[in-house]
């Protein structure tokens, strides 16, 4: 047997030695060039064919595999590519069966009908699960392989990171160590138990005696020549299936538990006990059932909830369905991958910008700083609590949070800035008589008795032609060279539409007469634009000032019509036009950032026990589909109805999954136990969770929209089981109903948003927080103010 185990190894081994990635190259450039053969290309009808002839048929092949493409992927692709497809997994699933006969050491045979492998499972001397002696030597007296795995140690479960995090945490609450005694495997007989003086043989035929019968069976031998090894449903649950049927009742009458000396068999419950462990009989009697499992894509949840298979279904088509569904499994590297970016980006962000007062209102921040005016005054502002443990609302803006004014022109941020600069045209010049300084100010903002308002036409008697607006400190039309105010692009009369000046001609300075004309140019500028909060206002102020309040000092302008304070405060890529915003993107940069530490530790524990699964179904193309979509949804709505409320994280495309575990239930109903249960429990927790969005900082226009255009998606997108043809129909309609529902509602937010965009919803910030206190919902509130400051 070992002879001939090896030999079938030496056969099977590449040639070359070339690894999976070369193996798998190779087998991609075969099929291409079958491909190729096939459609004549390299025969001599291809040569002779016109140019004409060569491109239709290139494009009927490539339209017929688009087909088969977009077919294969929701699911209704002919029975021929299906038959092909389940062909190559069981081609694969017969490599692991003669793999897992190679590593057991056990006889493996190639039968004549379609050169399929066969594995004959012998209980015998040579079988590793027999209990080997530790004394027992080979015919050269020395221990052979197969004898030195079965020592003690390799025979030792390796224990898990919980399971060691556990026992620690015991240990350090209590102060005992911990007794648990290590657990031999399940495969092998209990030979790693030590006693006293050592590990202790045990005999073949101890292990594997009879304790109802005085008589020992012979050796079992259990052959699966009768398994039907070409039919494509075989997986790997339903092969234990078949076996099962056959030989549980055997399996139940001879695995029984061996007794050691001095002990008693223990019959409660039907349980023998085997050493350390106990193996209960219902586990030979149910092992033929193939239906005690637990939901396809929602394991975590279906356990949680015991949400179960029914355990009386006999479809053997429904069953071949969910034997495809369950070995076909995908690796979760969306989920990986997602979870990944999340978590690095805000520690990112926490160690660039910091962290937020924590809290569910407001913060006041106060301190000593010198003002304009040369004076130091003790001033305070208001900063947004932020719950989460997370950066500041201004900070989440300036790295892609969802905040609409970035995203649209908003009106309302647009008459806010009008009047802003509707103000600057009225304000002048205040110098300091005393010659320390000036400032932009308005008439009332400027002392009579330290300061002179250089109003252009008020007390000034040299004003430039025409001009009524102004003066400005440290820029004139006349002494500008960059750019010059010549005709036809003289600067206006309003002092609000002057640009930047970038450079000023100090020798035409130097040529005009001192006095009050031209003091606004020889004066120490105290203050300049500082870009504060997060909606577009700009004050006239200290660098020291703007420091305290966070914001965005710009020292090479001397007004604030001449910077753009929403393009400063979005940040990320700037406008292409700076009176547009256009940062669309934020709808899907936004569910890679978080809010708070908390937020991102409810998104790693959703990701990983439900999102896992669910990506593990249906694999990363579409969960990435759903989960994105989905997202970009309820950043949609959300922005709609709640525009001025900064949002961060994958609430909608969390929503979106939970939607998928909803659609899994309708699709699977005829499946489940009890689905109008299961479908209750699954409703009650939505409830509850739309119930918490009242909190702040709780996104719920988010959670529906995202849980719609999830609910819709997961029906088009995700893997399901047909009960019959007319449920395949009936599904099959739904697919294409789902698919036009979802870019219709997407066409209509995308209207509400850019076309018709909404502006002012009383009641619909109610949906998203309660008021139970005066300031519980004052950042989740709409409104756009002034502070007249400077």
């Amino acid at each position: 047997m070992e002879a001939s185990s090896s030999a079938v190894a030496e056969s099977d081994r590449p040639e070359g030695g070339k690894t999976a990635r070369g193996r798998w190259k190779q087998a991609i450039s075969d099929v291409r060039e079958d491909v190729r053969k096939k459609e004549g290309q390299d025969s001599a009808e291809w040569k002779d064919m016109t140019n004409r002839q060569k491109w239709v048929q290139l494009t009927n092949t490539m339209t017929k595999r688009m087909r088969n493409g977009v077919a294969t992927f929701f699911g209704v692709a002919e029975n021929s590519d299906a038959e092909k497809l389940m062909k190559k997994k069981w081609e694969n699933r017969s490599k692991l069966l003669l793999t897992t006969c190679r590593v057991f050491g056990n006889t493996v045979t190639q039968p004549s009908r379609g050169g399929r492998p066969e594995c004959q499972l012998e209980v015998g001397d040579d079988r590793p699960d027999q209990g080997l002696l530790f004394d027992e030597v080979d015919s050269a007296g020395s221990k052979s392989k197969r004898m030195q795995r079965a020592e003690p140690d390799a025979f030792m479960a390796r224990p898990t990171v919980w399971g060691l995090t556990v026992d620690g945490m015991k240990h350090f609450m209590s102060g005992k160590p911990t007794t648990k005694v290590a657990q031999c495997r399940r495969s092998f007989t209990p030979q790693c138990i030590n006693n006293a003086t050592g590990p202790r043989p045990i005999l073949k035929d101890d292990f594997f005696e009879y304790p109802f019968h005085t008589t020992k069976p012979p050796a079992l031998k259990v052959a699966t020549q009768d398994t039907d090894f070409d039919e494509p449903d075989f997986g790997l649950k339903a092969g234990f299936r078949r076996l099962g049927e056959k030989t549980s009742k055997v399996l139940k009458n001879a695995f029984v538990t061996r007794r050691r000396e001095g002990d008693e068999l223990d019959r409660v419950g039907g349980r023998f006990q085997t050493g350390l462990k106990r193996m209960s009989s219902d586990l030979f009697e149910n092992m033929g059932n193939n239906m005690d499992r637990s939901a396809a894509g929602i394991g975590f949840v279906s356990k949680w909830l015991d949400m179960d298979y029914d355990r009386h279904h006999k479809d053997p088509e429904v069953l071949k369905q969910l034997d495809a569904l369950e070995t076909n499994q995908h690796r979760p590297f969306f989920t990986y991958w997602v979870t990944f970016v999340q978590i690095v980006i805000y520690i990112f962000a926490v160690a660039v910008y910091g962290i937020a007062p924590i809290g569910v209102s407001e913060t006041q921040i106060e301190a000593e700083i010198l003002k304009p005016s040369l004076s130091i005054e003790t001033v305070h502002y208001s900063e947004p609590d932020n719950l989460w443990i997370g950066p500041r609302q201004a900070d989440l803006i300036h790295l892609g949070a969802r905040y609409s004014p970035c995203m649209r022109r908003d009106s309302n941020v647009e008459w806010a800035v009008s009047e802003d600069r509707l103000k600057e045209s009225k304000t002048a010049c205040c110098a300091r008589n005393d010659g320390s300084g000036c400032v932009q100010s308005n008439e009332g903002q400027c002392s009579r008795t330290l300061s002179t308002w250089l109003k252009w036409g008020v007390r000034n008697a040299t004003v430039p032609a025409g001009r009524t607006s102004g003066t400005v400190c440290g820029q004139d039309p006349m002494l500008c060279k960059n750019p010059y105010s010549l005709p036809p692009f003289e600067w206006p009369d309003d002092i609000s539409k002057w640009p930047i000046c970038r450079e000023t001609s100090t020798a035409e300075l130097q040529k005009l007469p001192s006095g009050e004309a031209y003091k606004h140019m020889r004066c120490d500028i105290l203050g300049r634009p500082c870009c504060v909060g997060i909606q577009g206002q700009c004050i006239i102020t200290t660098r020291e000032f703007c420091e305290f309040r966070r914001g965005y000092f710009h020292e090479e302008a001397t007004l604030c019509s001449q910077i753009s304070c929403m393009n400063e405060i979005c940040g990320m890529i700037p406008f292409y036009n700076p009176e547009k915003p256009n940062q669309f993107y934020r709808l899907w940069t936004s569910l890679f950032l978080h809010a708070g530490l908390f937020q991102l530790l409810i998104s790693i524990a959703f990701q990983w026990f439900i999102m896992r699964d669910l990506e593990k179904l249906a694999g990363w193309l579409r969960i990435g589909i759903i989960y994105i979509m989905s997202g970009i949804a309820g950043s949609l709505g959300s922005a709609i109805f709640i525009p001025y409320h900064v949002e961060a994280g994958p609430s909608g495309s969390q929503f979106g999954m939970l939607a998928c575990i909803f659609a899994q239930v309708i699709q699977m109903w005829q499946l489940f136990q009890s689905p109008c249960w299961n479908l209750g429990k699954l409703t009650m927790i939505l409830a509850s969770l739309f119930v918490v969005g009242l909190l702040p900082m709780i996104d719920n226009w988010a959670h529906l929209f995202g849980f719609l255009f999830g609910f819709l998606l997961a029906f088009a997108l995700l893997p399901y089981v047909t009960f019959g043809v007319m449920d395949g129909r009936r599904k099959l309609i739904g697919i294409v109903l789902c698919l036009v529902t979802t870019v219709g509602m997407f066409l209509i937010l995308v209207l509400l948003f850019y076309v018709i965009p909404v502006y002012k919803c009383p009641n619909c910030e109610y949906f998203n927080c309660l008021p139970f206190t005066p300031t519980f919902c004052k950042s989740m509130e709409v409104k756009i103010t002034r502070n007249d400051e400077f």
